[in-house]
């Protein structure tokens, strides 16, 4: 069974939010907001993903650096998403069957403006520390 990407892991966590639901729904997508897309949206993107290492070698984990850009037509909206994101995922961690999310921290990033959408965007950026490899199983003993 393949671990799931870290860019779902954190979008289920924010569907776990009754608050962010509330507001999104589901719309939640990858890299660009796309003209027509409803308001408000919430657009993630992977800045980076990097394994840690060892003298032995892979250590088992990475630091994973993610955007999300909180999209809506008035800019208290936008931030009050991101203000949400921030609640939600800072300081986070979990133990997972899947791997461990060690640690998610939140900082605020540029906000923007799209004049074409008339859209406010506010961004947070995530820095997330997690186990990127499952347990192997062992072999039964005879």
């Amino acid at each position: 069974m393949a671990t799931p990407m870290i860019e779902q892991r954190i979008i289920t966590l924010l569907h776990n939010n009754p608050t962010l639901v509330a507001a999104v729904g589901d719309h939640i997508y990858p890299v660009a907001l796309r003209q027509g897309s409803p308001l408000p949206t919430l657009v993630y993107r992977r800045l980076s993903s990097d394994p840690e290492y060892t003298l032995a070698g892979r250590a088992g984990w990475r630091n994973a650096t993610l955007q999300i850009a909180c999209w809506a037509q008035e800019y208290a909206e936008a931030r009050a998403l991101a203000e949400t994101i921030r609640q939600t995922l800072d300081a986070y961690s979990e133990p997972s069957p899947v791997g461990p999310l060690r640690f998610v921290s939140v900082a605020d990033s540029a906000d923007e403006y799209i004049a074409e959408l008339d859209a406010f965007g506010c961004v947070v950026t995530l820095t997330i520390d997690y186990d990127d490899e499952a347990p192997i199983p062992q072999e039964p003993t005879p």
